[in-house]
C-alpha cells in the first residue's frame, strides 16, 4: 500500500484510504450503519433513517465538489496563462457556479447532522434539554460559521463570488492559479465583502477552500460519531469502516489539482491529511498538473507572479470598483 502525506502538521490528523469501492474516512457512515436496535426514534418522528439522511447529505456535497474539481481541471488545462484563457469565459462561469453549489451544500450539511442527532430523542423537548445535543451544536459551530456566513451573504446581501486568476512561474513551469473573493459593497464602492474578508485576507485559493470543505466533512463526521458514542447508540463489537464512493471520487478529483493558498490559512496547516491506497490509485490521482499530488511542487525557491485577471460584473449603477491583489502566495507540499 502506498501512502502520500501532507507534511509538517501537529494538529488533528485524518486518514483517507482510497480503494476500488470508494474511500474510508467518514466514521459516521460506519457508526450509523451499526446502530443499537431501538436507539433511533426516526420512525416515530416520521423521518428517514439517520443513515439515509447522512448519505443524502454527504453525496450532495461530494458530487458537487467532484464536479467543481473536474471543471477546474479543464480550466487549468485550457491555458497556461491568462492570455490563453480569454476564450474560456463560459468555463470560468461554470466553475464559479459549482463553487457556489459546494458552499450551499456544505452550509446545509450541519443542519442535516443536527437533524440526525434529533432522531435519537423521542421529541424536540428531549433533544433541546440534552447535554450531549448541546455539546454537539457547540462543537459544530466553528466548523460551520465561515461557510454559512458566505452562503448567507450570497443569499441575502447581494454578494457574489468573483474569480481571481494569476500568472505564476515556478521552476520554469508557467501556469495560472485561481482564487476567489466574495463581492460586497462599502462606502460607495463595490469591493470584497468587508464582513467575510475582515480576517484571513481577501483572495482565497479555490483548491484551499475546497479542501476546507472536505476536511470540514471529515471532522463533522467524527463529531457525530462521538455524539452517538456518548448516547451508547452504536452496537457493541467491531464496527468495520464503510467505503463511500462519492467521498472517494471527490478526494481524487481534488487531489488532482494544484495545492496552494493565498492569504488564507490552508486547512492542512491545522489538520494533517493522510491519503493511502493501492498502487493503482496513483493512476487515478495523476492529472499531469504541476502542483497536484502526483506532479508535486519542487522545493525550488525560483518563481514569480505575473499578470492577473480580476472579475467584477457591472450592475448598471455602481461606478467604483476596488482593485485587489493577494498579499502572499504559499505552495503547499505533499511528502
Amino acid at each position: 500500500m502506498s501512502e502520500i502525506k501532507a507534511m509538517n502538521y501537529t494538529k488533528a490528523e485524518v486518514h483517507v484510504d482510497l480503494n476500488g469501492a470508494g474511500a474510508t474516512g467518514l466514521t459516521a457512515a460506519s457508526a450509523l450503519s451499526h446502530l443499537q436496535s431501538g436507539s433511533s426514534f426516526h420512525e416515530k418522528l416520521d423521518r428517514r433513517h439517520p443513515l439515509g439522511i447522512y448519505n443524502v447529505s454527504v453525496n450532495r456535497i461530494c458530487r458537487k465538489l467532484q464536479k467543481c474539481c473536474e471543471i477546474g481541471e479543464v480550466l487549468w488545462k485550457a491555458g497556461k496563462d491568462i492570455n490563453a484563457l480569454h476564450g474560456a469565459s463560459e468555463l470560468r462561469e461554470q466553475f464559479v457556479d459549482y463553487l457556489e453549489l459546494c458552499i450551499y451544500a456544505a452550509a446545509e450539511h450541519v443542519d442535516d447532522v443536527e437533524a440526525i442527532a434529533g432522531c435519537f430523542f423521542p421529541d424536540s423537548q428531549s433533544y433541546a434539554k440534552s447535554q450531549a445535543a448541546r455539546e454537539l451544536k457547540k462543537i459544530l459551530k466553528p466548523l460551520r460559521d465561515r461557510t454559512s456566513a458566505i452562503a448567507n451573504a450570497i443569499k441575502h446581501n447581494q454578494s457574489r463570488l468573483r474569480l481571481f486568476s494569476l500568472d505564476f512561474r515556478h521552476n520554469d513551469e508557467l501556469m495560472c492559479l485561481h482564487g476567489f473573493f466574495i463581492e460586497g459593497y462599502r462606502q460607495g464602492s463595490v469591493c470584497p465583502n468587508p464582513e467575510i474578508h475582515q480576517t484571513g485576507g481577501t483572495i482565497v485559493s479555490v483548491t484551499s477552500f475546497l479542501w476546507s470543505i472536505l476536511v470540514f466533512l471529515i471532522l463533522t463526521s467524527r463529531r457525530l460519531t462521538e455524539f452517538l458514542q456518548s448516547l451508547s447508540a452504536i452496537a457493541t463489537g467491531d464496527t468495520p469502516s464503510i467505503s463511500v464512493k462519492p467521498f472517494g471520487d471527490a478526494v481524487i478529483a481534488l487531489a488532482r489539482l494544484p495545492l496552494y493558498s493565498f492569504e488564507e490559512v490552508h486547512p492542512f496547516e491545522e489538520t494533517r491529511v493522510v491519503i493511502s491506497g493501492e498502487p493503482d490509485t496513483r493512476r487515478c490521482l495523476d492529472s499531469g498538473l504541476y502542483g497536484s499530488i502526483v506532479s508535486r511542487w519542487t522545493r525550488s525557491s525560483e518563481g514569480g507572479m505575473g499578470n492577473y485577471k480580476l472579475e467584477y460584473e457591472g450592475d448598471g449603477a455602481s461606478r467604483s470598483f476596488q482593485m485587489v491583489f493577494p498579499a502572499k502566495l504559499k505552495l503547499q507540499h505533499w511528502d
